[in-house]
């Protein structure tokens, strides 16, 4: 009885290690099995999370390399995988990126930065709602944000002077994995939902093609922390997922928190109960069932445990049992116990 328990814990943590999946403990993989609902966020955890420059809209005078250039200098900065796709495509084109000072990240935002060659000029980058706390908004730069939506490009509005210099558009490619991992979650009656900073028509469009039915876009850390408790109280038990400090809150907030490790933040990795070392989101839906399978080794294992002192408790009564039998019974359901829950190790879906 007092080993069933760590054996079969110890066993299926050891598994999910050898698949890529680090667990931080007996709780959560037991947790895992409880699960009712999985949030996720989007970019390097349903897609790849390594957006590359698709559309580039110089607007109000501003020219393609002032564009370019002055954008790259705010984002050089930056560790979001659209920043470093912005400074590339500005490298790949020959504009080298501007100097710049004061450099200031607004987390779930954009960011700002004071241009040195530009006239000292601030920079402001980022969603569109966040150029509109700065600067003023005309309808063209409205109508090419929207245009990128609905093409499930991510939006980057940039701002220096007066009004918007430009927009530049981004895309990001899903994961090969993904649609047949959320199926997957789908058929352990596990409900999938998006939750992401990028705008909503973007969300829609690639939870349409992984068949994602709730989605929430434009998501602060905070907005993402707050739906994870509405979540729980809908559901009672729910996971998250996520790669980046804007998702640490949400993972921190849920049930069971996991991390797509090799690619996420220090922060995120820290936080989460779980971190994916391999990035694949198919590893999900087999934790749950390694987790479900191994809640049933253990219940076995202590039923069983019990059954057999039982047995042995009223065979003496009775007047047929000795301590030969017993010793042999107790030192066989210890052998029982561990060999069944180390088959464990060796469980494959």
């Amino acid at each position: 009885m007092v080993i069933s328990t760590p054996v079969a814990i110890y066993a299926a943590i050891g598994n999910a290690s050898a698949k890529g999946a680090l667990v931080k403990g007996g709780k959560y993989l037991e947790a895992l099995a409880n699960i009712k609902a999985i949030a996720l966020d989007k970019t390097r955890t349903i897609t790849f999370g390594n957006p590359i420059v698709s559309d580039i809209f110089p607007l109000n005078g501003t020219s393609r390399e002032e564009l370019l250039a002055c954008t790259a200098g705010a984002e050089i900065f930056s560790e979001h995988p659209l920043a470093q796709a912005i400074v590339d495509a500005s490298k790949k084109e020959g504009f080298e990126p501007h100097q710049t000072e004061g450099f200031k990240s607004i987390m779930g935002k954009g960011a700002t930065a004071k241009c040195l060659v530009c006239e000292d000029e601030t920079i402001y980058v980022g969603k569109l709602d966040f150029i509109k706390e700065h600067q003023h908004i005309d309808k063209e730069a409205e109508k090419i944000v929207e245009q990128l939506s609905s093409q499930g490009k991510t939006s980057v509005v940039v701002s220096f002077g007066e009004g918007v210099a430009g927009v530049i558009g981004l895309m990001d490619e899903i994961k090969p994995d993904s649609e047949a991992a959320l199926k997957d979650l789908e058929s352990l009656n596990i409900e999938p939902v998006m939750l992401t900073g990028d705008s909503e028509k973007a969300a829609i469009y690639v939870a349409k093609q992984v068949g994602i039915k709730k989605i929430f876009g434009n998501m602060l850390p905070e907005n993402k922390a707050e739906k994870i408790k509405e979540l729980l109280q809908q559901y009672g038990k729910v996971a998250m997922v996520g790669d980046g400090i804007n998702d640490a809150p949400a993972l921190a907030q849920s049930t069971v928190g996991i991390a797509m490790g090799a690619a996420g933040s220090d922060t995120a990795i820290e936080t989460a109960n779980i971190a994916l070392m391999n990035d694949k989101l198919s590893l999900i839906p087999f934790l749950i069932r390694l987790s479900r399978k191994t809640l049933i080794r253990i219940k076995f294992n202590t039923i069983g445990a019990i059954a057999v002192k039982l047995i042995f408790i009223i065979l003496a009564f009775a007047g047929y049992s000795n301590l030969v039998f017993a010793i042999a019974a107790d030192v066989g359901v210890t052998l029982i116990v561990i060999l069944t829950s180390l088959n464990l190790v060796n469980y494959d879906e």
